[in-house]
């Protein structure tokens, strides 16, 4: 992931994602998308929205929370498509 300023553009494979650390929206292949929760700094790390990064990837996200919250990320399965 590459980073300039407070924006991060990240290309694992044939995707392309951009993040803006504050924004409710993001791209997507171009294409932009709004986001539950914006990408944030915290203590000097920034947190991004897992649901939204792990199916811009392509993979199936599950939250649990049963038991305590826990996310499940598939890569397996996942269509690739942000819901």
């Amino acid at each position: 992931m590459g980073c300039r300023g407070q924006e991060g553009h990240c290309h694992p494979g044939e995707q392309i994602i951009e993040l803006t650390v504050g924004s409710s929206a993001a791209v997507v292949n171009g294409s932009k998308v709004t986001l539950d929760v914006p990408a944030k700094v915290l203590d000097s790390r920034t947190l991004v929205p897992l649901r939204f990064v792990g199916e811009a990837l392509g993979a199936d996200v599950n939250y649990v929370t049963s038991g305590g919250p826990t996310i499940y990320i598939d890569s397996r399965g996942g269509t690739g498509d942000v819901k």
